[in-house]
């Protein structure tokens, strides 16, 4: 498999993280059809049955959601993901721009910078 170059992949912003009702499922995630990804409702599921808190599991369904969005962008089925994938995925997390990180930075005081 060719090298494959994740610093200038561009990653649509599709499917949200979405609280529910469902004591055993206090957090989904949908695909970009508003639909839940079934394995990571399992997954989510398993943590939260593990003695994870809602807020942790809320903080894994963005991470899936996150790792869907990628899998989305490179052409991979997330059942057939292999470690390369995985891989390219922190190197794309280490390389792509975060508007979020970034207007923190800007509110930060100049003192604090």
């Amino acid at each position: 498999m060719a090298e494959r170059e994740v610093s200038g992949l561009v990653v649509a912003r599709v499917g949200s993280v979405e609280a529910t009702t469902a004591a055993t499922l206090p957090w989904v995630v949908l695909d970009g059809a508003g639909r839940p990804i079934t394995s990571a409702s399992e997954f989510l599921r398993e943590l939260l049955a593990g003695g994870n808190t809602p807020a942790s599991c809320r903080s894994y369904a963005f991470d899936l959601l996150r790792w869907f969005r990628f899998l989305a962008a490179v052409h991979v089925e997330w059942n057939r993901a292999k470690r390369v994938d995985v891989r390219d995925f922190v190197l794309w997390l280490r390389t792509c721009h975060n508007s979020a990180e970034s207007e923190a930075a800007l509110m930060q005081p100049l003192r604090d910078r």
